[in-house]
């Protein structure tokens, strides 16, 4: 089947690719603890992995960034030690190759 590739319909696709590559990169409390030990011996895994799950219970219920109001990005809020969404901790606005935790 065919897609009508009319100006209108192009507008909406270019819409939803746009959020699609604008979308963080699920990975899971484990595999991010992992990894961020690996990147950073002095740390230590379950602690890492504990302040993961706290943060991520947290944006399930609705925590906002202290900052601007927008939801917490948990991998980040779990590493600097406060509720923060992606700009406000980075000071960038594209997060399309950055990981965000999930169970």
């Amino acid at each position: 089947m065919a897609i009508n590739c009319d100006e209108g319909n192009r507008g909406i696709i270019k819409k939803l690719l746009r959020q699609r590559r604008n979308r963080m990169i699920k990975i899971t409390v484990e595999k991010f603890a992992k990894m961020y030990v690996e990147n950073n011996p002095g740390e230590k895994f379950n602690e890492i992995k504990s302040n993961l799950k706290t943060a991520l219970s947290r944006k399930k219920a609705g925590a906002v960034c202290g900052d601007c109001g927008q939801p917490i990005w948990a991998a980040g809020s779990a590493i600097v030690g406060f509720d923060g969404c992606f700009t406000c901790i980075t000071g960038e606005s594209d997060h399309s190759e950055d990981y965000e935790v999930s169970e």
